[in-house]
């Protein structure tokens, strides 16, 4: 198939800059790509009227089967099964190839995992890290009864990420500081100590993976830099001494969140309850990740959303990063992208248009490095692995 017509981007396509190019995709992969007008049109070739093509975007922190479908789910697993089956689509309607599930209801995005690369559904690439796992402090009342949160002192985290790896999780996730969703949590306290961090990245590390650590609190984000964690998830309350110290550590991420401080409520007082919550939370991560981005520090694209929020449907994680984070449009591209690719372990695979990559790329009308405001509604055509799975 031949994708022609269209105006590539040099930073994200291997420095080929054009508006009339074309590309070849054979076998999933990026066969070829050439800045110029393609000549004779065959049969199969799809006309992108000189829209741009964009790697296929990474969200690093997101959930299926939470936010909204499986919040204090009470029903039979099986149908939120059904539910988040159903849920995996709308990544790709929103341009979103490639996902990192960070915490599932039952395990249940290991299995729609499996849906996936069996070809039963049509979904994104999956990266699931299975349940959660906390600590006993972990607040009262979280509403999402069925993630396994509990486990004290150093043995029960390494069996209990042990266990995960045992279910197929290709991470684990950790909660390392409380929670801004839950209204009684307390987002500045750390709630594991380092002896139980550094358990749970010793038995990742026994099983070739990683931790990512659910952090606000500064001295938890400073802790999880310390044990080898790899992602920081949020770094709400970062402080600039340990941003000095992740900048120095070696194979630790930032993956930032601003979308998820979105308020989307309209009873007046629930709004007002989470408007006083989350803006100023919003304000102090973007403040300290204006620092990190001018530092030149590596920062990954997550939204922790579920695919059909407004979150997704209105692009708010590229506004807040422009909007509250101040940075510019193509470093956002490069971090939904590129930059998260490589976080992820994709880098030579994915996020990026090159020949002998996958073949997930994102069609939109006008130039996003220009007008970013283009990545707040749908695009006109994606693919995965060269298959067009979504066209509006």
């Amino acid at each position: 198939m031949i994708l022609y017509n269209v105006r590539l981007l040099p930073e994200l396509s291997n420095e080929i800059a054009t508006h009339e190019g074309y590309l070849e995709i054979q076998d999933g992969k990026i066969k070829n790509i050439s800045p110029r007008k393609l000549k004779q049109i065959p049969a199969n070739a799809f006309d992108c009227h000189g829209m741009t093509l964009l790697p296929g975007f990474f969200d690093l922190h997101t959930h299926l089967d939470l936010l909204g479908v499986g919040d204090d789910y009470k029903g039979e697993p099986l149908e939120l099964l059904v539910e988040s089956a159903k849920q995996a689509e709308h990544y790709l309607e929103q341009g979103f190839t490639t996902v990192r599930i960070c915490g599932s209801n039952y395990r249940i995005s290991q299995y729609v995992k499996e849906m996936v690369e069996q070809n039963i559904i049509t979904g994104p690439t999956i990266l699931s890290a299975g349940n959660i796992l906390g600590t006993s402090t972990k607040e009262k009342n979280s509403g999402i009864s069925s993630l396994d949160y509990f486990q004290d002192g150093p043995w029960a985290f390494i069996k209990a990420a042990r266990k995960e790896f045992a279910y197929g999780a290709d991470f684990i996730k950790i909660y390392a500081s409380g929670s801004a969703f839950n209204p009684t949590g307390v987002p500045l306290n750390p709630i594991m100590t380092e002896e139980e961090i550094s358990a749970a990245v010793r038995a990742a590390i026994e099983s070739n993976s990683y931790v990512a650590a659910h952090a606000h609190a500064d001295q938890a984000i400073r802790s999880c830099i310390k044990c080898g964690v790899k992602t920081i998830e949020h770094g709400t309350y970062m402080s600039e001494s340990t941003l000095d110290l992740l900048m120095q550590t070696k194979n630790c991420y930032w993956v930032p969140t601003l979308s998820a401080m979105f308020v989307s409520q309209t009873d007046p007082k629930e709004r007002r309850f989470w408007l006083d919550r989350l803006i100023p939370m919003l304000k102090q991560t973007s403040s300290i990740l204006n620092q990190a981005y001018q530092a030149g520090e590596t920062i990954g694209f997550g939204t922790d959303s579920a695919p059909s929020s407004k979150q997704y449907e209105n692009g708010i994680e590229f506004q807040y990063r422009q909007k509250y984070a101040r940075m510019k449009n193509i470093d956002i591209l490069l971090q939904a992208t590129k930059i998260s690719a490589a976080i992820a372990g994709f880098a030579g695979k994915k996020g990026e248009i090159k020949s002998s990559y996958d073949a997930d790329l994102v069609l939109v009308n006008g130039n996003p490095a220009e007008d970013l405001s283009i990545l707040y509604q749908r695009p006109n055509a994606v693919w995965k692995s060269g298959k067009l799975v979504f066209k509006n």
